[in-house]
């Protein structure tokens, strides 16, 4: 795409004037931004008899320039290397996911949402398979909804049901479910150690962001509010297998509040370290590791359309988790679990 900037331009800045040009791949000013940083851009003034790469989005123009936005080649998706999400349930308003341990929900990028999809493989957007990645795939009109359908989001690391909307007027009802709360959500989760009573953990949790990660605190006063209720299924020399109901909805909340309790979550390479060793005794501890993180999203249930009667929704425990449980306590899950 060749553009000549004419002298009415002159004096804007780059990604301003290229933001107003319509570019199919850069439909808003980030993007643009993102294009220039990536080398998209390059530029030529009069006299120059080639074009330069140029990374700065703030430069200012003379009004005199050609400039060329060239679109690298599409990149393919990589296909999961693990195991993939499963439909679980569909309907006409939404499907009920079940996704794996060790796969994202969809990128940590916000142009996996802001941009269209063959811009987004271009950027490398998707070089990493999500559920997001496996859903446009299959389903050519997610690419048309808010946030392509994405309601919600596991962690990668957590494994269990997931709910993805079907059409826009779905997406804003389910995100409203979640935002007054009447969306229940339950989960599976064998921690260090073992809680004294059932429990409601009641800490605000503040979000530090770092280089690449994001990492959660407890209880600090800046922070949002964030209840947890917890109920022990069993408990062990070392080790519970606890049912968690979440009451509110931020980032690690499960993993920050166990973790706050002194009873991190088995396998969790983030939370986990810090207070495991208080908790457990090494002579009790299993000498192979986890190879996964012990947290499992179990059930959802809620009402919607608005007026109909509620449902639940339900993801078993998958191979690995029951595995690793075997493993570590010899014993089995499911026989402490009440439909």
């Amino acid at each position: 795409m060749i553009i000549q900037v004419e002298n009415v331009s002159k004096g804007l800045r780059l990604d301003v004037f290229l933001s107003g040009q319509k570019i199919p791949a850069a439909p808003s000013r980030s993007i643009v931004q993102k294009i220039i940083q990536l080398g998209w851009v390059s530029m030529k003034r009069p006299g120059e008899r080639s074009f330069h790469v140029t990374r700065t989005a703030s430069l200012k123009l003379q009004g005199t320039e050609t400039i060329a936005v060239n679109e690298p080649e599409t990149r393919p998706r990589p296909a999961p290397s693990g195991p993939e999400p499963k439909i679980i349930m569909e309907n006409e308003h939404f499907f009920i996911l079940d996704k794996p341990s060790g796969l994202l929900t969809h990128p940590a990028s916000s142009l996996a949402f802001g941009m269209p999809a063959q811009a987004a493989d271009k950027l490398g957007v998707f070089r990493d398979p999500s559920v997001l990645s496996w859903l446009m795939e299959r389903f050519s009109f997610i690419e048309n909804l808010p946030r392509r359908g994405i309601v919600h989001r596991l962690d990668r690391a957590t494994s269990g049901i997931l709910l993805v909307a079907k059409t826009e007027r779905s997406y804003w009802g389910l995100t409203k479910l979640f935002s007054n709360r009447l969306m229940k959500k339950t989960y599976l989760a064998l921690a260090a150690g073992c809680p004294e009573n059932n429990i409601l953990i009641d800490l605000p949790l503040l979000k530090r962001y770092q280089k690449t990660s994001v990492r959660v605190v407890a209880g600090h006063p800046g922070g949002q509010e964030a209840q947890t209720e917890i109920k022990i299924l069993k408990s062990y020399d070392w080790a519970s297998f606890l049912e968690v109901s979440p009451i509110t909805g931020r980032t690690h909340q499960i993993r920050v509040h166990l973790a706050s309790l002194g009873h991190p979550i088995l396998g969790d390479p983030i939370y986990g370290k810090r207070n495991s060793q208080s908790i457990i005794k090494p002579s009790a501890l299993s000498p192979q590791p986890f190879s996964r993180l012990m947290l499992h999203a179990w059930k959802l249930r809620f009402s919607y359309p608005a007026g109909t009667a509620e449902q639940l929704f339900q993801s078993p425990l998958p191979d690995d988790f029951t595995l690793e449980y075997q493993m570590h306590l010899q014993d089995q899950p499911g026989s402490y679990l009440v439909k």
